[in-house]
């Protein structure tokens, strides 16, 4: 080869080859990283906010009610808060919290007699429940405890006393327990 010629060695586009590798390769890295960060961030807010607008809504329904009843297996929790009644309803299988308008057509003392009876169940009544509003956050436990910390179970709470709502809430991050406590409303005060 003369010394006029004109072009690139082997040597010369080895090496460009192999630095626009590495360009490549430090530009795909912090796209992956960025994207990954992205992503999990949003997943993070999305699970907040679901979480926040269930244990809300659930805070809400309990701070009305005047009489709380929890079934047997505590995966039903119904109450009654003035002339209305309301049910929630856990499905272990798909991870779901339902609200149903419940016992709608009775008369306060109907109402009252069904939130408490422990033999109604969604399967044996189903029409007993109307309107489902399902709240938006996967579930995978609830359970709701007195201000002594016992679980409550197959009986009912009233007259302003105070409750523990514990739920474990399933998220990208794994399983997260959020707990509140609610006092319930005093229908005499």
């Amino acid at each position: 080869m003369t010394r006029d010629e004109r072009g690139t060695t082997l040597t010369e586009l080895l090496a460009a080859m192999t630095i626009t590798m590495i360009v490549l390769a430090v530009a795909f890295s912090v796209y992956y990283a960025i994207h990954n960060a992205t992503t999990g961030g949003m997943e993070r807010y999305m699970d907040k906010s679901a979480m926040n607008g269930a244990m809300n809504r659930l805070a809400a329904e309990l701070a009305d009610a005047t009489t709380v009843y929890v079934s047997a297996a505590g995966d039903e929790i119904r109450m009654t808060n003035g002339s209305g009644a309301r049910a929630i309803v856990f499905d272990a299988e798909g991870g779901t919290l339902t609200l149903y308008a419940f016992s709608e057509g009775e008369s306060p003392a109907g109402k009252l007699a069904n939130v408490t009876d422990a033999a109604i169940r969604l399967a044996t009544r189903p029409e007993l429940y109307a309107r489902p509003r399902e709240l938006p956050a996967v579930v995978e436990d609830i359970r709701l405890y007195n201000a002594q910390g016992v679980p409550v179970a197959g009986a009912s709470v009233g007259g302003g006393a105070v409750v523990r709502l514990a739920v474990t809430f399933v998220t990208s991050d794994g399983p997260r327990a959020v707990e509140t406590a609610v006092k319930l409303f005093h229908a005499s005060a």
